[in-house]
């Protein structure tokens, strides 16, 4: 079992308490995305809004981690910024077969607290289907998830108001135009109608602001598809959704400590790459065909005890999140529920303001995910260690990405 043990040090310049608490580790908040083309990333494989959401939230503390078994089994890696990217999606698909062949098993893959739906464009476009017809496929929808989990939270998107020549003029028929237009209007009536106090459902309008065109500083490169121009405002659009939900709270945005910042190791060991390497805000990089390539990490050979990387901030910061990357997963686990050898087992996080002190906020003893993440009540510092204990998963130590995330103080010295 994982315990936190947090800290607290009152931040006024007055008084300095110390406060002890135990707690069980946290899982993050499982979101996944349902939906068309627009929602797998059209054309290049990190051309999709989840890696901008996935920035929001961490920016704001808010755990989440994307789930769903992906289009073919294929993850979908963000490069910018990077995130284990998974959804429940394919290209093409209507809402109508969503429902009918693919939405339990869906949610029985992903089970997510969260789902995100766009849907409906392609029935009526491709499979010209009537406003209404789609509408009843989106409830069903909806009924289905809550049926799997009774305390699902749901956020509907409306689509931005695409022009006739969307895609290859697939609108472009007066009548289906028309029903598109029908069909979008009826989104938030939908939401509105099955909204419950024990299911919220949130109507995101995906059309404010949205330039659905091919001219010069537009949303799409298609008239359709969104360019990232257009997947910053469908990040920002669901990131909206997901605060007035509740489920971040954007009062206070929280910035990456030991991005950029001086790391040195200690221990009987040997650092086969740059410590560094743990925080310079890269994950590896992976291509289309789910195969790995040589990343950034900090890879280490033990020899014995324990092992400490440690990071300078360079100013103080009330630091109230970590976020673990741990061993380079294969692609065949990469989920961030599945384990992986190379993970560290055992490993405390501890900080300090002047770098001889030191409070321990995290102990972990029985890790094997590929990401771990924790929250402490906000607490000054400006030191941050993280310090792999024995027994070792494997002859090395392994990790990806380290950050600390907080808010500034005093920062630079």
């Amino acid at each position: 079992m994982m315990f936190i043990n947090f800290f607290m040090r009152n931040i006024s310049c007055f008084t300095l308490f110390f406060l002890l608490t135990t707690a069980t580790y946290a899982a993050p908040i499982r979101v996944m995305t349902v939906g068309d083309s627009i929602t797998v990333g059209y054309g290049a494989v990190y051309d999709n809004y989840r890696g901008q959401l996935a920035e929001l939230a961490r920016s704001v503390g808010c755990d989440i981690q994307f789930v769903g078994g992906s289009a073919y089994n294929i993850p979908m890696i963000s490069q910018s910024p990077q995130v284990i990217s998974m959804y429940a999606a394919i290209s093409g698909v209507t809402a109508d077969t969503v429902d009918n062949y693919w939405i339990n098993d869906w949610m029985q893959q992903g089970r997510p607290d969260v789902v995100l739906l766009l849907l409906g464009v392609n029935d009526i476009g491709l499979a010209t289907r009537e406003p209404q017809a789609v509408i009843n496929s989106l409830g069903s929808i909806i009924q289905k998830m809550r049926s799997v989990n009774p305390e699902i939270r749901i956020l509907v998107g409306k689509y931005p108001n695409f022009t006739k020549n969307a895609y290859g003029n697939f609108l472009v028929n007066p009548d289906v135009y028309k029903n598109f237009i029908t069909m979008n209007n009826m989104i938030e009536t939908l939401v509105n109608e099955e909204n419950t106090d024990a299911t919220p459902i949130t109507f995101v309008d995906h059309s404010i602001n949205h330039n659905p065109t091919m001219e010069l500083g537009a949303d799409t490169f298609d008239n359709l598809h969104p360019n990232l121009n257009g997947n910053r405002k469908y990040a920002k659009n669901w990131f909206n959704g997901l605060v007035e939900q509740g489920i971040c709270n954007n009062t206070n945005v929280l910035t990456n400590a030991a991005q950029g910042k001086t790391a040195n190791t200690s221990g009987n060991g040997t650092d086969i790459t740059f410590p560094n390497n743990a925080v310079n805000g890269s994950l590896p990089n992976f291509v289309f065909n789910g195969q790995t390539s040589d990343g950034p990490s900090w890879v280490r050979l033990p020899t014995e005890g324990p092992q400490t990387l440690e990071i300078d901030l360079q100013g103080t910061y009330t630091l109230s999140y970590f976020d673990v990357n741990h061993a380079a997963s294969p692609p065949a686990l990469l989920s961030l529920d599945d384990s992986f050898t190379a993970n560290s087992p055992a490993y405390r996080i501890e900080i300090s303001l002047d770098g001889v002190e030191w409070d321990n906020v995290v102990t972990v003893t029985d890790n094997g995910l590929i990401r771990t993440t924790h929250k402490i009540p906000p607490t000054n510092a400006s030191y941050v260690r993280f310090i792999v204990d024995p027994p070792f998963a494997s002859p090395y130590i392994y990790l990806t990405q380290f950050r600390a995330m907080g808010i500034p103080v005093s920062v630079g010295k």
